[in-house]
Formats: C-alpha cells, sequence, structure tokens
C-alpha cells in the first residue's frame, strides 16, 4: 500500500511529497565550494600529493595548530585560504583534522 503524502523537507515549504524527502525545488541545492572542490578528481590528486610529501619528509607528525607538534595518522591538506572562501587552488599545508577544524574556526 504506497504511503500517503508528507510535506516537503524544507521549513515552511508547504508542498507535499510521496517517497521522498523533499519537494522538486528543494531536492537539487547547488553544492557548497567545499563539496564541489571535494568531488574534483584534480584538487584531490593535488591534496593527496601534498600530503604524501610531507609523510615523506616529516613522518605522521602534524605541526599542530595552536598546539605543540603532535603524532597523527589522520593528516590532511589545509588550504591557506578557506574553499569557501574562494582558496581552491591555493597554497596547501599539512595538519591533522582537528587542528585542520581549529584553523578553521580561528579569529582572523
Amino acid at each position: 500500500m504506497p504511503r500517503a503524502p508528507k510535506a516537503c523537507g524544507r521549513l515552511g515549504c508547504e508542498a507535499r511529497v510521496s517517497g521522498r524527502t523533499y519537494c522538486d525545488e528543494h531536492a537539487r541545492r547547488p553544492l557548497s565550494p567545499s563539496a564541489r572542490a571535494a568531488r574534483d578528481p584534480d584538487e584531490r590528486a593535488r591534496r593527496l600529493e601534498a600530503v604524501t610529501a610531507w609523510v615523506a619528509a616529516n613522518g605522521w607528525v602534524c605541526p599542530g595548530w595552536g598546539r605543540a607538534a603532535h603524532e597523527s595518522h589522520d593528516l590532511t591538506a589545509a588550504h591557506s585560504m578557506a574553499v569557501a572562501l574562494g582558496g581552491v587552488g591555493s597554497h596547501l599545508s599539512v595538519l591533522c583534522r582537528s587542528c585542520n577544524s581549529r584553523q578553521g574556526t580561528a579569529p582572523s
């Protein structure tokens, strides 16, 4: 037996949908700059190359952001300018995910 239509998952939208979460208008939101960059094969290769070169030169060590250098096997490429602010293609450094997140919340 088919389910009864329900409200679109977008707050305030009055549209009714069946078997989906969002109506047609709200189902296709544009990707954020960060999400687009994460899907770009060239950018992914550039990030991987940066981390691989760092590990070859320095080992599995995060240089730290707001704290001392420390061992980490969760290294990631960090953009000098946030991708959301147009930093795709900007200089890459290497930080662990925790320090990369901390860097993103640091006041300018």
